[in-house]
């Protein structure tokens, strides 16, 4: 299925999936996983703006406020 996917948006399978494990996409996750403990980011998906966590896809409209501001 993800194979059938890939294909319909013009990603190769394999390649995508070679891509994903590699050494430089480990390292990226790492990063980013590194990144959310730092900002005590407890839940996916998490927004982080001036350094406030907003936490939940409901929680979209406060973000939207913050970024009118």
């Amino acid at each position: 299925m993800a194979a059938k996917i890939s294909l319909e948006q013009g990603l190769e399978p394999r390649g995508l999936i070679a891509a994903a494990k590699s050494d430089e996409a480990q390292g990226r996750y790492d990063e980013l996983t590194a990144e959310a403990i730092e900002l005590q980011v407890f839940g996916a998906p998490t927004y982080v703006y001036n350094k406030e966590l907003f936490w939940g896809q409901d929680r979209l409209d406060f973000l939207e406020r913050a970024l009118e501001k």
